[in-house]
């Protein structure tokens, strides 16, 4: 089944330090990455190896597929009284 758009979720994983991302559309792929730049530039590389072993029908789409990359950050706000 071919998809309207490819989601990748990639969350921030504070104690490692790094954005750990995986997608629920495209099989296999799980990378981590230090910044938001560097997960765009694997996903660059990454995602065409594995829709071309794991989803060859999706190469037939002449346009491509969007890509949705959605990042997510939980921080903690420190408060104090004056």
């Amino acid at each position: 089944m071919k998809p309207s758009a490819i989601n990748v979720r990639a969350v921030w994983d504070d104690e490692a330090q790094v954005w750990s991302v995986s997608s629920e559309d495209v099989v296999g792929l799980a990378i981590e990455a230090a910044t938001r730049e560097e997960v765009e530039r694997k996903l660059d590389e990454v995602l065409p190896e594995l829709i071309e072993l794991n989803h060859p029908e999706w190469l037939e789409m002449p346009d491509g597929l969007p890509l949705h990359i959605m990042t997510e950050r939980t921080s903690h706000l420190r408060l104090s009284r004056a």
